[in-house]
């Protein structure tokens, strides 16, 4: 059993952008999920690792993934498809999100995968134009906003 600061200090080296790629892969097998969030969420995680954080049990890890600027399109096509919700928001969320997801991602149920969606500035016209008509009114007027800023781009 650790105490509660050594395990803050676990905490604060699997986040730590500086952190030996060694010792983040052995952080990212620790048995506490808010350890390997961390290391997931590392931008300087190798994407191998981020490969098996992507398919953790714990939705909270996964979820850190898809948060991740460095998550490559194809852990973020894998991640679009995930059966948790909170997973698929932040894949809606990331910029480096692929247009065709966004698209998918606009179709999704979860309300706040499409207000992501409707945020994200590289989400295409045609998917902000169906979110422009949905019945929430934040994801309409959010969708209205993002289409509005394109159009003034052309």
């Amino acid at each position: 059993m650790i105490t509660e600061k050594e395990y803050l200090v676990l905490m604060k080296i699997a986040s730590n952008p500086n952190t030996p790629v060694k010792v983040l892969e052995k952080l990212a097998t620790d048995w506490d999920n808010f350890i390997r969030c961390k290391v997931a969420e590392n931008p300087n995680t190798p994407i191998s690792l981020l490969e098996k954080l992507a398919n953790d049990n714990e939705w909270y890890v996964r979820y850190n993934v898809a948060r991740n600027p460095n998550t490559p399109i194809s852990l973020l096509e894998k991640l679009a498809t995930d059966s948790n919700e909170n997973v698929r928001e932040y894949v809606a969320f990331n910029s480096n999100t692929p247009v065709k997801v966004l698209e998918k991602l606009a179709n999704d149920n979860d309300w706040y995968v499409k207000y992501n969606v409707a945020e994200n500035p590289n989400t295409p016209v045609n998917a902000l134009k169906k979110l422009a008509n949905d019945p929430n009114e934040r994801i309409k007027n959010l969708a209205l906003k993002n289409l509005n800023k394109q159009i003034s781009k052309v």
